[in-house]
């Protein structure tokens, strides 16, 4: 938050005012192409073995998937909600079936799924004084996350791992 305040006043003590900049989704390719790095960015950063890299692939792209179709036709709050979900229904399923932590997909998976974007919106609406903007960035982030933890209580309600790790 810090760093966004202090770019923004450099920015306009240098230039002036702040441009606008129009948001737009990405291509096709340009997603599959993040689909395909992302697993392997978080098996650095999670320290997980190359073996583990077609199952977090598979739980990165099926929380991705499900997230968008949900949102589609549900709404970004329900989307939320069906990729978390999926997403905890397929990571316990795989813990008891192959039998090793739950966390190694389900990190992976919640990280596709983390509305850090909402909250740099907000923040950043609040730093310009545009505190009605701010706050409704604020509210929608939070429901968003919501969603996501209920659909994560929900996907151990439906199978639940062998065991608490």
């Amino acid at each position: 938050g810090f760093g966004v305040g202090i770019g923004t006043k450099l920015f306009v003590a240098m230039f002036g005012v702040l441009p606008e900049i129009e948001t737009s989704s990405a291509p096709l390719l340009l997603v599959g192409a993040a689909l395909l790095i992302s697993p392997a960015t978080f098996m650095v950063l999670f320290g997980a073995r190359p073996r583990a890299f077609f199952w977090i692939f598979a739980a990165s792209a099926l929380t991705y998937v499900c997230a968008r179709m949900g949102a589609a036709t549900m709404g970004p709050e329900l989307g939320a909600f069906l990729g978390s979900f999926a997403l905890g229904v397929a990571s316990n399923g795989l813990a008891r079936w192959r039998r090793h932590p739950t966390s190694l997909t389900l990190v992976p998976g919640l990280i596709m799924l983390v509305p850090g974007s909402l909250g740099f919106q907000s923040l950043s609406a609040l730093l310009s004084h545009n505190v009605v903007s701010g706050m409704e960035a604020a509210f929608f982030m939070l429901m968003v996350a919501v969603s996501i933890v209920t659909g994560l209580l929900m996907a151990n309600a439906a199978i639940s791992p062998r065991k608490a790790l």
